[in-house]
C-alpha cells in the first residue's frame, strides 16, 4: 500500500486486506471511516496474527490506530471488516498521526514531522459512462443486450416526446461509446422504456427492431412508457397518460389486458412496475408500481392485478428493482430511484439509507439495473 488508491465495489462479506511494507521504529496510523455508518473496523497484522485494532476515539472518523510503533521491519497487512456491501474509505500515514480533530486552533495544531501519505482507499462508485459520451444527454433506461454490451434509451435527445430518441451502445467492459443502436425511435411518446424479447429482437413502445443490427423490423401494438418482458409469458408496461399496466402477450405482442386498471388504488403516472416479494401471503409474486405523482409505490396481486395496498411513501418515485436481501430477513429489499438512489424493506417498504445521493459525480437517477455480477448501473 503505497501511494496509490483503488476503488471499491460492494465490499463482500469476507475482510478486505491491504498489504504494507514498513520499517522498524516507524509510526504507522490507519484510518477508516464508512460511508453510511460507522459499521466497520480496521485491525493491522502480522505473521498471521491481530497486533492492533482500531478504536472509536475520533469525532470525524470511524475506528483509527494511531501511531502504532512497527516492532520490526516487514510486511504488515490493514485488515477491514464490517463494511459489507458498502463504500469506506482507508487512509494510512506514516510517522503522523491523521487528523482526528479538535485542531480547530493553533494550541491545538497537530505535529505532522516527516509525514508522508501512504495511501487512500476511495469510494465503491464511478462514472462508468460519462455525460456526453456519444452524444448522451439524459439516460433514462439502461440494459445489457444479447451481445453483453450495455444499451442506454437517450430521453432528451432529438425531442422530448415523440421522435429522434436514440438508443445507445456502450463497452461492456470500458463504458466507451460503440454506436447509435437505434438512431431514431419513432413514435415513441413517453415510452423511453425498452427490452430485448425471447426471439433476441429489441422492443419499444410500438416497434420492433432486429437485437444484432438495430435495424427496424416492423409496428407492434405493444404502448407504453415502461416496457418488461415478465417470467410469466407477458410484456407488461406502464401508461403514464391513463395511470394502469397493460399486459400483452410475448410472443405475438397481441393485446391482452389492463392488468391495473385505471387508477387502481390511487395510480397516478404510473413509472415503473417489477415483480417482488408476496405482499399478500397467497404464496406467488406480486407486481409492484411506481407511483410518480401521488408519492407512493403500490402493490397489486401478481395474478388477478387486484389492489392489494399502498407500499411505501416515497416523494416522486421512479424507476426500482428489487435486489440483495440487506436486512437478513429472508425478503429481497428494494432499490428506488428517486434522484438519489435509496433502499427500501422489502418486506415493510421503511427507508433502510440513502444508498447515494442526488448530485453525484453529476447523478439524477431515473433508471436502475443490477447487472449479474451485483453492480448496479444507473
Amino acid at each position: 500500500l503505497l501511494d496509490w488508491s483503488i476503488i471499491v465495489t460492494d465490499a463482500p462479506a469476507q475482510a478486505d486486506y491491504y498489504e504494507l511494507d514498513l520499517q522498524a521504529g516507524e509510526r504507522l496510523t490507519l484510518s477508516a471511516t464508512h460511508h453510511l455508518t460507522d459499521a466497520i473496523n480496521v485491525q493491522l497484522a502480522s505473521a498471521g496474527q491481530i497486533i492492533a485494532t482500531g478504536a472509536s476515539t475520533a469525532g470525524n472518523l470511524h475506528k483509527v490506530i494511531d501511531a502504532f510503533e512497527v516492532p520490526s521491519t516487514g510486511t504488515y497487512f490493514a485488515v477491514v471488516t464490517g463494511a459489507i456491501g458498502r463504500n469506506y474509505t482507508l487512509v494510512a500515514t506514516r510517522n503522523a498521526s491523521f487528523d482526528q480533530e479538535g485542531n480547530n486552533a493553533i494550541s491545538e495544531a497537530q505535529s505532522w514531522p516527516d509525514a508522508s501519505v501512504i495511501g487512500r482507499l476511495g469510494s465503491d462508485r464511478a462514472t462508468f459512462v460519462d455525460l456526453g459520451s456519444g452524444g448522451l444527454q439524459s439516460g433514462v433506461h439502461v440494459k445489457f443486450g444479447p451481445d453483453g454490451n450495455l444499451y442506454v434509451s437517450d430521453f432528451y435527445a432529438g425531442h422530448v416526446f415523440g421522435d429522434g430518441r436514440p438508443i445507445k451502445r456502450y463497452d461492456r467492459v470500458t463504458g466507451e461509446f460503440i454506436d447509435d443502436f437505434i438512431t431514431n425511435r419513432q413514435g415513441a411518446g413517453y415510452g423511453d422504456g425498452f427490452d430485448f424479447g425471447p426471439d433476441g429482437n429489441l422492443y419499444t413502445e410500438g416497434r420492433r427492431y432486429d437485437g444484432e443490427t438495430g435495424a427496424y423490423l416492423e409496428i407492434t401494438s405493444v404502448e407504453g412508457r415502461d416496457l418488461d418482458f415478465a417470467h410469466d409469458g407477458y410484456i407488461y408496461t406502464t401508461d403514464v397518460t391513463e395511470d394502469r399496466v397493460q399486459r400483452y402477450d410475448a410472443l405475438t405482442t397481441a393485446y391482452i389486458d389492463d392488468f391495473v386498471p385505471r387508477g387502481s388504488g390511487g395510480l397516478d403516472f404510473a413509472w415503473s412496475s417489477e415483480f417482488g416479494p408476496d405482499a399478500n401471503g397467497v404464496g406467488n409474486e406480486d407486481l409492484y408500481v411506481s407511483s410518480h405523482y401521488s408519492n407512493q409505490l403500490l402493490m397489486y396481486d401478481g395474478i388477478s392485478g387486484d389492489f392489494i395496498a399502498p407500499f411505501a411513501e416515497f416523494p416522486s418515485p421512479r424507476d426500482f428493482l428489487f435486489g440483495p436481501d440487506i436486512t437478513g430477513d429472508g425478503t429481497a429489499d428494494m432499490l428506488l430511484a428517486a434522484g438519489g438512489i435509496f433502499r427500501l424493506d422489502g418486506a415493510t417498504g421503511e427507508l433502510i439509507d440513502t444508498y447515494v445521493a442526488e448530485g453525484f459525480e453529476g447523478m439524477h437517477a431515473n433508471g436502475l439495473m443490477l447487472a449479474p455480477d451485483g453492480t448496479l448501473y444507473v
